[in-house]
């Protein structure tokens, strides 16, 4: 069981990486706000990631980002919304 657990995480963390690697490259949509996209996710969900979560941590973080980032709550979402879609799309992609 461990290893099979080892091993999805090691997938995911190469998921990780492709996404944050085709946001720097500027490969794929044109359209999309990439620095803000990977901001995001950098605050949100790499911040002290030792630690275990508490509750409406994640939300105070959104807040904390659409703040710095002088952007709406709903906007950050959107952007998070984005990485992950494009993390889901990668994985999909190598366990297939």
């Amino acid at each position: 069981m461990d290893a099979i657990r080892d091993a999805r995480g090691a997938g995911d963390l190469r998921a990780c990486a492709a996404v944050f690697a085709e946001l720097d490259d500027g490969r794929g949509r044109s359209n999309m706000p990439r620095d803000e996209i990977k901001a995001a996710v950098l605050s949100v969900y790499m911040d002290d990631p030792g630690r275990r979560l508490r509750k409406t941590e994640i939300t105070m973080r959104v807040r904390r980002t659409a703040f710095e980032m002088h952007a709406d709550e709903r906007t950050v979402y959107r952007w998070l919304g984005i990485a992950r879609r494009m993390w889901a799309d990668y994985r999909d992609k190598t366990c297939q």
